[in-house]
């Protein structure tokens, strides 16, 4: 696996639920530093040629009432480093039930890798699909 391009504070990717709603995530770099704020999070080991996204894959995804308090340390953090987990998707949600809705939404994904690479990595929007 190639070395990450640098990332802008934050880029931002577009990942579809079941329901074929869309939500916008925050791409940061993993490891993450959070505040205390509710979210659905996915920690993922991307590929790339040059800046080119050539392979996405999840490796967690999770809700929490505060990333903070997740990822300090997260009970899987010595896993996602072993298997070289680079970012972590997140999308922050303040409402208990809206988050649980969005994790059950976009839960279809777990172990699944991200088909179609990104034609840009940094900047702007990107929508993946799934295999």
């Amino acid at each position: 696996m190639n070395a990450r391009p640098p990332v802008k504070d934050f880029d931002l990717i577009k990942l579809r639920g079941s329901s074929t709603k869309t939500y916008d995530f925050e791409l940061r770099p993993f490891p993450p530093v959070f505040g205390e704020v509710g979210a659905v999070y996915i920690v993922e080991l991307a590929s790339f040629s040059g800046r080119e996204v050539t392979e996405q894959k999840i490796m967690h995804m999770g809700v929490t009432d505060n990333l903070a308090r997740e990822f300090s340390p997260h009970p899987k953090a010595a896993l996602f480093t072993k298997h070289g987990a680079n970012f972590v998707c997140v999308l922050e949600v303040p409402n208990e039930d809206a988050r649980n809705a969005i994790y059950a939404d976009l839960a279809w994904m777990i172990g699944r890798p991200w088909s179609q690479p990104s034609t840009r990595f940094c900047g702007g929007c990107r929508t993946h699909r799934f295999a």
